[in-house]
């Protein structure tokens, strides 16, 4: 649960169930809400919340949108396309051992129905690693250069990064090229980056 993503999602495809349970909690409707959620997945799990939502005081919440079967719905096709993909690297689901969930593969899967495998994630650690050792990407990052320039250079990098895929991984450039992948993992993957330099 990444708390300012998930009130952030929330408010972006629900702002009137929202506005509702904050007529009732007042400025404490952050807390409580993340607070009904994250119990919630301690009582049900983490899929079952995420495929079914959360009640509270009457209000009905998703948290996620799964991809329509067809076009025929533009309202459910733009909530899907709001989704929030969030980065995380590993999740510690045990307090007796070092088991861990690797979120990234987990909420790719779940939200966009892919099939993104443990040697996916290596490869997009991979991809990651080449972003960090672009010395012409650092002088861009680093430069007096505009948020949206930045951006602009690090996708492009990431870009080129995947084109190399396409002779030995077909595969995982087909997943990594479906549109709304590809833009939250360079989202993501640009977060990491900025906030590790």
């Amino acid at each position: 649960l990444i708390p300012n993503e998930t009130l952030q999602f929330i408010q972006d495809t629900q702002p009137k169930v929202y506005q509702r349970l904050e007529r009732q909690y007042g400025a404490d409707t952050p807390v409580k809400l993340l607070d009904r959620i994250s119990k919630q997945i301690e009582r049900r799990g983490v899929l079952d919340v995420l495929r079914k939502g959360v009640k509270d005081r009457g209000c009905d919440f998703k948290l996620t949108y799964f991809q329509p079967a067809s076009g025929m719905n533009p309202d459910h096709q733009k909530l899907y396309k709001l989704n929030r993909f969030s980065l995380v690297r590993q999740l510690k689901y045990s307090e007796r051992n070092e088991n861990s969930l690797d979120m990234t593969l987990f909420l790719l899967n779940e939200t966009y129905q892919t099939d993104f495998t443990m040697e996916d994630k290596v490869d997009i650690d991979n991809i990651y690693q080449k972003v960090r050792q672009h010395e012409e990407l650092r002088q861009v990052i680093n430069g007096d250069n505009t948020e949206t320039n930045k951006r602009y250079k690090f996708e492009q990098v990431i870009d080129d990064i995947l084109l190399d895929f396409v002779n030995n991984k077909l595969e995982l450039y087909t997943k990594l090229s479906k549109p709304e992948i590809n833009a939250d993992l360079k989202r993501q993957l640009y977060q990491v980056y900025a906030d590790n330099r």
